[in-house]
């Protein structure tokens, strides 16, 4: 008789559920079902590779593990149906077949037939779930292959059933393909025989096919809900965008681009989908078609430009940027991005600023803008061009602060510094006076004034610096003034006090002597009277200088009134010395003056007090002098006075 070894039937059944299992899992993602229907043929084919290795006396061992791996390959089909569908699925519902045949294989495995009839109803209630859940999902799964697979699995369950109904009426045996007796032949003219094989081997083509066709037809739906999704995001962003391919041809637009387009009364047949770009772009903007070919040809990694675009009614501005898409295909994503609203406040922010520094230059001062972002270096982000009086040019020192520090006294740099850290910290103004070194070496005198911006994470400061020599000079010459005599340039009584206060206290310290004199003119009112106050004024000057050139650098003369000079001699050592001082003083100013060719004749009186022995405090010692000058004037008996007379 003809046949089939049972062996070999076996060996092409797992060999047709092998060779599904690596079609489904060489085709499969982690995203669809393949990888867990791959596993279902795996198991499948490992059903029949324990009927074929099992020896005969372990037959109730083998038929266990076989239905074990046939229930976890239907367990494995179902979960991969669910993640197709994107369903839910009760865990419980994918094991519990597996459960109950474990549960009941030590109860059932002495009897065949019982054994046959309880593994049947479990393995076919398991497949009809699997069925039942293809129906209930079969909107979520596309094309035409869910109704193969239903197909496929209805017929296993219907064989599941008859063999179930078999087993109940004629016994375990006889049903084709059971047996474990592997050199049993199988006849392939019995009809049940061949049907059986056929089914065996065609049931898990029909449901492998099946599952590559839903796969099949997923993707495809995928493919083109995912196309259709990113359309919708080109069309809404709001620039522009288009694809080309190699040879510039325009594949894809955007609805901002075809709007764009009809706005200005583009023509779409030169820049709709299918006109070549770079045929447009080489015509007036070779730099544009260069930079696109540079990067569909991979000799640019990017290219961006901005560029003109203005209407007849409206003037616009673009930003092109051009990145290539893929690699090998050279095609390219170009978007244009309206910056119209960005170029003109940049135009009008350049015509203020002209207009800025065209008013700073005129006005005095030097105008700044000045920002610290907290690292304690502010810079300076504006300074008008009258900054070069400093021989600096005002976007050097923007760029580089230290230039203009460099032109500050190097006495008043840390002061300066100072404020400015202290007026930073506590979000004030600031003032600060210092000097500045002008182009031509010299330094003057300058006012720094700033308000800073009372919000914000970086402190602002507008303000100005003020040329102020003229100030300090005209305080200067105040002060002069103040402690000067302004006929001779002597110190004047204020400043002669002070000085003889500072004078005292060092002595006292230091346990030396000084002196004073007190020193009034014989005749000098004759003088104003016959030759005039003018004279009188130049007879004075000439009495200063002489009172200068007669004493040490040291020592200060003064003058105190009308006719009346003093002189404080610092560190004296006896009595004889201020004497031979006050002589040479009296000789000196007893020599004849010629002024304005008239010869003059005067003489002085001279007392004089010495610190300490005639006091210890600057009023004492001056009231003493003058009491002694007094006395010599009207003494006739100079010897015994302590003063000096020189007259005409």
């Amino acid at each position: 008789m003809n046949g089939v070894p049972l062996a070999e039937a076996y060996c092409i059944i797992a060999a047709t559920a092998l060779l599904m299992g690596l079609v489904l899992a060489t085709s499969s993602s982690r995203r669809d079902g393949n990888v867990s229907w791959a596993a279902a043929f795996f198991l499948h084919a490992s059903t029949y590779l324990v009927l074929l290795v099992c020896p005969a006396d372990q037959a109730p061992l083998g038929l266990l593990l076989a239905s074990i791996s046939c229930s976890a390959g239907s367990a494995c089909m179902l979960w991969g149906l669910a993640r197709l569908a994107d369903r839910p699925l009760d865990s419980r519902a994918l094991w519990l077949p597996l459960l109950l045949i474990l549960l009941t294989a030590p109860v059932i495995d002495a009897w065949p037939t019982a054994r046959v009839l309880c593994r049947g109803l479990i393995l076919s209630s398991q497949l009809a779930l699997l069925l039942w859940f293809l129906v209930k999902h079969r909107h979520a799964l596309p094309g035409n292959g869910k109704y193969w697979l239903a197909f496929g699995l209805g017929l296993i369950v219907a064989i599941h059933m008859a063999r179930v109904g078999y087993a109940v009426r004629n016994g375990a045996e006889g049903w084709p393909m059971v047996s474990l007796v592997g050199t049993r032949p199988v006849a392939i003219s019995g009809f049940r025989q061949i049907a059986a094989l056929a089914a065996a081997v065609l049931l898990p083509m029909i449901v492998g096919t099946s599952s590559l066709v839903i796969v099949k037809d997923r993707l495809g739906r995928q493919a083109v809900t995912t196309q259709a999704f990113m359309q919708k995001i080109f069309d809404a962003i709001p620039h522009q965008f288009c694809v080309i391919d190699s040879s510039g041809v325009i594949i894809t637009v955007n609805r901002a681009w075809l709007d764009f387009a009809a706005a200005n009364g583009g023509d779409p047949a030169l820049i709709g989908v299918g006109a070549n770009y770079l045929a447009v772009t080489s015509g007036h903007e070779s730099r544009i078609a260069k930079g696109i070919r540079d990067v569909i040809e991979h000799r640019l990694d990017h290219f961006s430009t901005d560029y003109p675009c203005h209407g007849p009614d409206h003037r616009h501005w673009f930003v092109m940027r051009v990145a290539p898409l893929d690699g090998p295909r050279g095609r390219a994503v170009i978007s244009h991005t309206e910056i119209t609203g960005q170029k003109e406040l940049e135009l009008l922010r350049e015509r203020n600023l002209t207009l800025f520094r065209n008013i700073a230059s005129s006005v005095p001062g030097i105008l700044y803008k000045v920002r610290d972002q907290g690292s304690g270096k502010p810079a300076f982000e504006f300074m008008s061009p009258r900054i070069a009086d400093l021989g600096l040019d005002a976007e050097a020192v923007v760029e580089d602060a230290a230039q203009f520090l460099s032109r500050v006294h190097p006495a008043d740099v840390q002061g300066m510094v100072s404020s400015v850290q202290r007026c930073a910290a506590a979000r004030s103004a600031w003032q600060a006076e210092f000097r500045l070194r002008h182009r031509d070496g010299t330094y003057r005198w300058y006012e720094g004034r700033a308000i800073c911006e009372p919000e914000g994470s970086d402190v602002v400061w507008y303000g100005h610096f003020q040329d102020i020599q003229a100030s300090k000079d005209a305080e200067e010459r105040i002060r002069i003034m103040a402690q000067q005599d302004s006929l001779t340039g002597l110190p004047n009584r204020y400043l002669f006090n002070d000085r003889l206060h500072q004078a005292i206290a060092i002595a006292s310290r230091e346990g030396t002597k000084l002196a004073l004199l007190f020193i009034d003119l014989d005749h000098f009112k004759p003088v104003n009277d016959q030759h005039g106050h003018e004279m009188g004024d130049l007879l004075l000057r000439q009495v200063a200088d002489r009172l200068r050139g007669s004493l040490r650098e040291a020592d200060t003369p003064a003058r105190i009134g009308g006719d009346e000079f003093i002189v404080m001699l610092h560190r004296i050592g006896s009595e004889s010395d201020i004497k031979g001082v006050a002589a040479k003083i009296a000789a000196t100013l007893a020599e004849p003056y010629l002024i304005n060719g008239v010869f003059l004749r005067i003489s002085a009186s001279i007392g004089f007090a010495v610190f300490p022995d005639d006091g210890n405090e600057a009023a004492p010692l001056m009231a003493r002098a003058d009491h002694r000058m007094y006395a010599a004037k009207h003494s006739a008996h100079q010897a015994e006075t302590p003063a000096y007379s020189r007259l005409r």
